[in-house]
């Protein structure tokens, strides 16, 4: 009888896995019917290219549906045959096994090997995925199940923000948010690079990739999954860019609550500006800010919050509304060099999301649309105008979106502008500027080891294009302007001199 327990546990195990896979499996097709709906509706894409998809989609659906329904069946026939062996070889009903199978502690024991079969297989997998070239490539069947599972359902995640906020709401209150820093420009500015450095300061919190998938429920998470989290090797990430992250990277995760609340902004393929934000968004956000302050920091009174969002360009009026105290900084970059960059990023993601359909979702869940099939420009004034014969797929429709982009940002008050260039270039003194001008406390070697992540920019590409001459000449004509406002100008004006003094 023993020996017949243990069988029954380890195949009822071994359903309810095969099960779980399945539900998944339609949950992926589910998501593929989504995506050929929102291509069909993007008015970015020529007709061509949505045909091509939408084939590429079709296949897609009917072969996940093909998947679960072959699984579902081999399952069916496996049980059906499990119960006739087990009434040929013991003296058992069909009835009798039912109920012993839902025996208290049959499903117990059942349960317990389930998530036993699952934390093997979460940390062989993750051993065997370690070389892959982002955090969410590297995502088991497990973690893609919590992932479609966290942001399927808004009623769950309400939910669990009203838990978090009934365990946890003393400790919060507790919490005060003074001069938060916001990153933020168009992507491939030097952002990255600005929130790792900047994040290895003390005191200093923010979002990391652990903080997926519950990113609303950053506490809650952070209590539940320090149980099972892994030890991850740094990898490149999706962009190619030499940029190494792991979970505990910081990341730009706070854009998923933006375009979770207004998603109304998000319509058309393109996002569009923020005028103002109501008072119940405000208390939300600060207190989204001061749960990551009080599960990142140690000095809970000297933490500042640190956000990279690329996205915050359409939305700074409101964010100095909200916090009247922010600093936010805006890097700049050579605009030639600038949209190269991004021009070559959105070919790579165009690829990437092409052929990885999860790596799409994971992009569009955390609210990143800057590159691939998900581009969705900001709706600066102008840029219709600038980029209505332009295809996102050449180089001058990305001059034109930078020229957009920094017209509107230049009349904007209480901001820092910071030469990405001239950052990487002076490195730690460069840094000890930055952090003086934001008021971040550091010690010499704190900055130093901080900014030994810089590296020099990149040489000159723009010798293998042929953008268009007025499109160039206007942004640079507009970066001259915007440079002479950098924070660290001063720096390089008097290295400049030293060196002309010593000549």
């Amino acid at each position: 009888m023993i020996v017949f327990i243990y069988i029954s546990v380890v195949f009822l195990a071994y359903i309810l896995i095969k099960l779980t896979k399945i539900i998944n499996s339609f949950v992926f097709t589910l998501n593929f019917i989504i995506e050929s709906i929102e291509i069909l509706a993007n008015h970015t894409m020529s007709d061509s290219i949505k045909a091509d998809l939408t084939r590429l989609i079709l296949f897609k659906i009917i072969r996940s549906i093909f998947h679960a329904l072959t699984k579902l069946i081999i399952i069916l026939l496996t049980l059906f045959l499990f119960i006739k062996l087990i009434g040929h070889y013991v003296d058992i009903s069909i009835n009798e096994v039912i109920i012993f199978s839902t025996r208290s502690d049959v499903l117990i024991y059942t349960t317990l090997y389930v998530i036993l079969h699952m934390f093997i297989a979460n940390k062989y997998f993750n051993n065997k995925k370690s070389h892959s070239k982002d955090v969410s490539s590297s995502y088991t069947a497990l973690d893609r199940a919590i992932h479609n599972l966290s942001f399927g359902s808004i009623t769950l995640q309400k939910m669990l923000i009203y838990l978090e906020n009934k365990i946890f709401r003393g400790r919060v209150n507790e919490i005060e948010i003074k001069k938060p820093i916001f990153i933020t420009s168009l992507p491939r500015a030097g952002t990255t690079i600005l929130l790792e450095s900047l994040s290895m300061l003390p005191n200093i919190a923010t979002h990391t990739y652990r903080d997926m998938p519950f990113i609303f429920t950053p506490i809650l998470w952070d209590k539940i999954s320090r149980f099972f989290r892994n030890k991850s090797e740094l990898k490149e990430r999706a962009h190619g860019d030499g940029i190494k992250i792991n979970e505990d990277s910081p990341e730009a995760l706070e854009e998923s609550i933006w375009y979770r609340l207004f998603k109304h902004k998000y319509q058309n393929g393109r996002i569009s500006l923020w005028k103002n934000a109501d008072d119940h968004f405000s208390l939300f956000f600060k207190d989204h800010i001061k749960k990551i302050i009080l599960i990142r920091s140690i000095n809970h009174k000297l933490s500042r919050y640190v956000s990279k969002n690329n996205a915050n360009i359409s939305r700074i009026p409101v964010i100095k509304t909200i916090f009247p105290d922010s600093k936010i900084l805006i890097p700049l970059r050579d605009p030639i060099e600038h949209a190269i960059s991004m021009y070559q990023q959105h070919k790579n993601f165009l690829d990437k999301h092409r052929n990885d359909h999860f790596s799409e979702k994971y992009m569009s869940d955390i609210g990143h649309f800057e590159f691939g099939l998900l581009h969705r420009p900001i709706l600066f004034d102008g840029l219709y105008d600038l980029t209505y014969k332009l295809s996102p797929e050449s180089l001058d429709y990305w001059i034109a979106y930078w020229i957009s982009a920094f017209n509107y940002l230049k009349d904007q008050e209480n901001v820092d502008f910071l030469s990405f260039e001239d950052l990487m270039n002076l490195g730690a003194n460069g840094l000890e500027k930055l952090c003086h001008q934001l008021e971040v406390e550091a010690s010499e070697n704190e900055i130093a080891a901080a900014a030994s992540i810089f590296r020099k920019p990149p040489s000159k590409r723009q010798v293998n294009f042929s953008p268009d001459i007025n499109l160039s000449q206007q942004a640079l004509d507009l970066y001259n302007e915007l440079h002479k406002r950098c924070i660290l100008r001063d720096i390089k004006l008097d290295k400049e001199t030293r060196i002309n003094e010593e000549v």
